[in-house]
């Protein structure tokens, strides 16, 4: 059933690290909501990164160097 009240789980990546990074902050106090307003996170890769190609790195992939 749905939760009428109590703690609502954030299910968005985004809102996951939000949520995690103001249980680290004062967010009550005015330093702590300057702190949060200034934060930003993405759900995937920002611009101008989305548009890049991507790259493998084979020395950093774990199964190719327990070969």
């Amino acid at each position: 059933p749905t939760p009428r009240r109590g703690a609502y789980h954030l299910r968005s990546p985004a809102r996951m690290v939000w949520r995690t990074i103001r249980g680290m902050l004062p967010h009550r106090t005015i330093r702590g909501f300057a702190a949060m307003d200034r934060l930003k996170s993405f759900e995937g890769a920002t611009p101008p990164y989305d548009k890049m190609k991507r790259k493998d790195v084979a020395s950093a992939l774990r199964a190719l160097r327990l070969r």
